[in-house]
């Protein structure tokens, strides 16, 4: 299979669940991932662009079988590239392990060089600006991850 041309953001939908007549599934074989530089060029049949690499930036995953189970998720933060693992209302820093190899059910890529914008509960609250310095007194804000929208 090829692609004449590839998105900004790349939504990869692993296929974790079989249903056959009545009964199904769930497949927890390892599938490897790289969380950097994944490299679709091969696999391009328009105009070639030696530039096509993604990183990853979210993961979904899954535990459990295919009648009932629970979803988490990996996300790296936009602007400071830490990891940020959400499950339920719990939210810690923690980089994806190799045992998301198992679980992983949607990767979230973004093409490296596309035009990210941020957007939502992280203006300032002196300027209403976006978080890059501050108009008062040129200081770096924190953002709380869980704020976050990103479209690009």
């Amino acid at each position: 299979m090829t692609v004449w041309r590839y998105p900004d953001t790349l939504i990869v939908h692993l296929k974790r669940f079989v249903f056959h007549e009545f009964s199904s599934t769930k497949i927890d074989n390892p599938v490897i991932f790289p969380q950097k530089n994944l490299q679709l060029t091969e696999f391009l049949s328009g105009p070639k662009n030696n530039d096509l690499q993604y990183d990853l930036y979210s993961i979904v995953c899954h535990f459990g079988g295919s009648n009932s189970g629970h979803y988490t998720s990996y996300t790296r933060h936009p602007i400071n590239g830490d990891w940020f693992y959400y499950n339920d209302e719990t939210m810690t820093q923690s980089i994806p392990k190799d045992e998301e190899y198992s679980s992983g059910y949607v990767l979230f890529y973004q093409k490296l060089g596309s035009n990210v914008k941020i957007t939502g509960g992280v203006k300032c609250s002196n300027c209403d600006k976006l978080p890059t310095t501050c108009c008062i007194d040129d200081t770096q804000h924190d953002i709380d991850p869980t704020q976050l929208d990103f479209y690009s």
